[in-house]
Formats: structure tokens, C-alpha cells, sequence
């Protein structure tokens, strides 16, 4: 069990994998990023699993077996980690403003996704846009864009 953790938080993985890339560790952050939203409200709607699926096979051109097995990862990994901290810091500092404004776009899907918008992804997202470091501006922008308001 120890071994595991400190592998999880050393980057060693536990089954001899070769560590993951830099573009598996964004796309991984992605997925964790959204998959966080779509569980902030506690309700699992099949929509917005298909919502996420499909941002990150376009995102990272990836078929759909391909995001769908991401994005079980990010549900396991998100089962198991205590923090966001590593998966914010690897958009941070691999994402530029344009592209963390995009990825702010596909939460505001996931929210949106199964037809009403809960106070609780409405809150994640606000989080999530101030610890990419994305202007308010940009916040309430993109999510009247998507309410349709």
C-alpha cells in the first residue's frame, strides 16, 4: 500500500509502465478536470460522460475507444487523489491563456450537459477558472455563451 502511494506521488508506476508523457499527463489532466465538474453535483448523467468523451477526442485527436478508456482514468484517478493540485499545475504550465479558455468552454459543456446548470458545477468551474489563472471576464463569458442567456 505504501509503495503504491509513493508511486502515485513519485510518478513511478506501480506496474512497470514507462511514465506517462507530457501529452498523456495534459490529456489526463484534462479528463480529471472534467470529469470533476460532471461529479460536482453528485448525479451522473450519460450525457455528460458523452459530453467529455467527445471534447477529448477532438481536443487531442483521439478515437472514441481511445477517450473513453482517458476518461476512466480520470474517474479512477479522481476515486483515489486528494488533490488537483498536480493536474491544474500540468495545464498551468503547459497550456497557454487561449487554450485554458478552451478547456474553461468544454466544463461549461459537461455543466450544461444534461439540460440545467447545478450551483455546485456552476462553483467547481469558478474554482477551476481562478486557479488557471483565467480573468472573470472569461468566466462569465463563456458561461453565458453556453446558457444561451
Amino acid at each position: 500500500m505504501l509503495t503504491k502511494f509513493l508511486e502515485s506521488v513519485w510518478g513511478t508506476p506501480a506496474d512497470n509502465r514507462p511514465p506517462a508523457t507530457r501529452e498523456q499527463q495534459l490529456q489526463l489532466a484534462f479528463a480529471v478536470l472534467l470529469v470533476d465538474v460532471a461529479r460536482s453535483d453528485w448525479e451522473h448523467a450519460p450525457s455528460e460522460r458523452e459530453v467529455i468523451i467527445n471534447a477529448l477526442a477532438a481536443h487531442f485527436a483521439l478515437d472514441s475507444k481511445q477517450a473513453r478508456e482517458l476518461v476512466r482514468e480520470a474517474e479512477h484517478t479522481l476515486d483515489v487523489e486528494t488533490s488537483l493540485h498536480r493536474f491544474l499545475s500540468t495545464v498551468n504550465a503547459a497550456c497557454s491563456h487561449t487554450e485554458k479558455r478552451a478547456l474553461m468552454e468544454r466544463l461549461w459543456e459537461v455543466a450544461f450537459a444534461d439540460g440545467e446548470l447545478s450551483k455546485y458545477e456552476e462553483h467547481t468551474i469558478r474554482r477551476l477558472a481562478d486557479l488557471l489563472y483565467l480573468p472573470h471576464a472569461d468566466f462569465i463569458r463563456s458561461k453565458h455563451q453556453h446558457s444561451g442567456e
